[in-house]
């Protein structure tokens, strides 16, 4: 009698086809990945050097810790390069894909690269500069606005030098939707200013300080401006005032750092503020100032601020506060009050893999939707923005497409992406809610709010809560010691709660749109 027995065959790396190398390789530094992973098979040298497999290179780092670089990498494929002005290596005039470049270095150096490049390139969509010292604004920006094809800049420097001259910028088409200007050390806005009307088409403009000195009134009009963020070295509130009177469009509004008392909260002028700002949905206040321990408790300083959700607080830290005659100031925080999960009340729904769902019809109160039905609408949003959701999650929970492959699947488990679709999907605000139950950094995108893509002061928010089916012993029990989520219940503020009416009225499921 013969004996047959079958060997399973173990896979080796010759086994790979070229799409699983191709998203092992999406871990790897451009330089690791050309020193490594090159010839060793068949498979991998047909993703890094076929072009008809438009496998395109991120990340490509040149420093003074470079000195050279693999002949094999084709240069025509990096899409991302940071170049310092350390490094000796010529390589900028062969990567004619670029989409996104990082600039280190001194001010002259800089404009001779992007004077180098600006012709030469008409791909670049995001251009990053970190430089020590800026002694014109207007000198270093106009290279840049030659840039026809650039849609986000950063810039990011230490110092401003104080400076008189001006240049003139010439008229330029510039095409920038989002400028950041991060610097150490305050923005003079009035030689600031005389770069605005290069900025057109601009929609989000964060600048990290503004002082106190500013002399003229702002007269530019942001016809576009959507998104604005400023750090605030004792700015008056008048002055911000005449900011906001500028952006006929504004939705978003954040303020940060160090202001005085006037206006912020004696003689509060935040209505002043809001009524000429008619499109404006969130305003995000996070600022301190400094007074002494009894001056902000009394109910005329704190009543009105509440009405407007915003929370004055005293930080009681002894080791930070001043004395001044006998008299102890201490710091304040001035931030956006947010809504009190503690008394909320967890309602039950069935935990059958729809959850979610199930959670969603529980607070709409439409007993005619079935979870079936939101999982079809929420797997059409996804499908039909899957570049939008990708670029916004794929870094914290995957690629959308598996995401997509899971929802298909009906009574699969939910995750962020089903949250996110479905707040456009019913046209709502969703507030997730995470427990600090082995509580990481990484998790608070879970603890978020996601507003959907028309949300207006109007629009309700709903609140979902992540959870477990178990008590939180028998889930560690059945998972290593660990624990993790399986489960959504909604979540409701006790009937008698007078916020409930500002954050949960509950949206119509019937009468949304995908």
């Amino acid at each position: 009698m013969t004996v047959f027995s079958s060997i399973e065959k173990s896979s080796t790396i010759h086994d790979l086809c070229p799409d699983i190398w191709a998203q092992i390789f999406e871990y790897f530094e451009i330089m690791d990945l050309f020193t490594t992973f090159v010839s060793i098979t068949d498979a991998v040298d047909q993703v890094v050097f076929n072009e008809n497999n438009r496998f395109l290179l991120r990340g490509l780092i040149l420093d003074a810790g470079v000195k050279d670089v693999p002949e094999s990498i084709p240069f025509n494929r990096v899409i991302s390069l940071t170049l310092n002005e350390t490094t000796t290596l010529g390589v900028l005039q062969d990567c004619c894909e670029l989409r996104s470049l990082k600039l280190i270095g001194k001010n002259e150096w800089i404009r001779w690269i992007i004077r180098n490049i600006r012709q030469r390139n008409t791909k670049l969509n995001q251009l990053t500069v970190a430089t020590p010292k800026i002694e014109s604004i207007s000198e270093l920006l106009m290279p840049i606005l030659s840039i026809s094809s650039l849609h986000r800049l950063e810039i990011h420097t230490d110092e401003i030098v104080e400076t008189t001259k001006v240049s003139t910028l010439a008229t330029i088409t510039s095409y920038i939707e989002q400028f950041i200007f991060d610097s150490d050390s305050t923005i003079n806005w009035n030689e600031f200013s005389h770069t605005l009307p290069e900025f057109t088409h601009i929609r989000l403009l964060s600048i990290s300080l503004i002082d106190r000195n500013q002399n003229s009134v702002p007269s530019y009009i942001f016809q576009n401006l959507c998104t604005l963020s400023i750090g605030l070295l004792e700015v008056s509130f008048n002055w911000i005032i005449q900011l906001l009177a500028t952006t006929p469009c504004l939705v978003k509004l954040k303020l940060t750092g160090l202001v005085d008392a006037d206006g912020f909260v004696v003689s509060q002028k935040w209505i002043c503020l809001f009524e000429p700002a008619q499109t404006l949905v969130r305003t995000f206040v996070n600022v301190s100032l400094e007074q002494d321990d009894e001056s902000y408790h009394c109910e005329n300083i704190q009543a009105p601020l509440c009405a407007l959700n915003l929370s004055l607080i005293c930080n009681g830290d002894d080791n930070d506060c001043n004395v001044y005659y006998g008299t102890v100031n201490r710091w304040w925080s001035l931030r956006e009050a947010s809504l009190d999960v503690q008394n909320m009340i967890a309602i039950e729904v069935a935990a059958d893999g729809n959850c979610l769902y199930n959670s969603i019809i529980c607070l709409s109160g439409n007993k005619a939707s079935i979870p079936s039905e939101l999982r079809v609408r929420s797997l059409i949003e996804l499908v039909k923005n899957e570049n939008f959701y990708h670029n916004r999650f794929a870094h914290i929970v995957g690629p959308v497409s598996e995401a997509i492959k899971n929802i298909a699947r009906n009574f699969s488990f939910s995750e962020l992406y089903e949250i996110a679709a479905l707040s456009n999907v019913l046209k709502c605000n969703i507030q997730s809610v995470y427990p600090t139950i082995d509580y990481r950094s990484d998790l608070n995108i879970m603890n978020n709010t996601f507003e959907h893509a028309q949300c207006s002061i109007a629009s309700k928010t709903i609140c979902l809560f992540w959870t477990h089916t178990e008590s939180e012993i028998e889930a560690r029990r059945s998972n290593a010691g660990n624990w993790s989520p399986n489960h959504f219940v909604p979540l409701l503020l006790p009937s008698d709660n007078s916020q409930s009416q500002n954050h949960l009225d509950q949206p119509k499921i019937s009468g949304s749109g995908s």
